[in-house]
């Protein structure tokens, strides 16, 4: 064989590892799928659980302060935070994956609250261990969860929160389930 074919199959070799590894991923949650339940703490030590959402729409968001990508979406999805904050028929709550070293991870939510006030529920993930129930893979990712705790929409990625489409869709979840 030459050079030039074991070079260039090498190559394509190297290339398919590569997006295996980028793309391969638990399937995680599914729609219809239950959201597991889970109890973690708020800024305040207070436990905050799943339980405590039943029977209202909930947004739970996977998101860190040292990601890129969650970052760039974090005004947007605080902006629709705030527009969604005294709406009794929807709760938000963003679970943080910044948990490091003593301070699990606080510091850099104080930090960022300080620069602009969050509008959502924080509540920390010490160990990853709720992510993993949910098959989170990337950050940021977003379930909507039912008001009997059913996932009824995942999103990966940063998402447009204040387009039209996704407040129209919001808006009608709520109504939907509000009944």
């Amino acid at each position: 064989m030459n050079s030039t074919v074991r070079a260039f199959l090498t190559a394509t070799a190297i290339a398919v590892a590569v997006y295996c590894f980028v793309t391969w991923h638990p399937e995680g949650l599914k729609v219809g799928d239950a959201a597991p339940s889970f109890s973690l703490q708020d800024e305040t030590q207070k436990q905050v659980s799943l339980a405590d959402y039943q029977g209202k729409l909930l947004i739970v968001h996977f998101w860190a302060t040292w990601c890129g990508t969650c970052m760039q979406e974090f005004p947007e999805f605080n902006d629709m935070a705030a527009r969604y904050h005294d709406n009794p028929g929807i709760a938000i709550l963003g679970i943080s994956l910044d948990a490091t070293g003593d301070n699990n991870g606080w510091k850099a939510i104080q930090t960022l609250n300080r620069k602009k006030t969050i509008q959502f529920k924080v509540l920390m993930d010490t160990k990853g261990a709720v992510a993993d129930q949910f098959g989170t893979y990337a950050l940021p990712e977003t379930y909507i969860v039912s008001p009997d705790g059913r996932i009824i929409r995942k999103f990966i990625g940063a998402q447009d929160w204040n387009s039209t489409v996704m407040i129209s869709y919001l808006n009608s979840k709520i109504s939907e389930y509000s009944k």
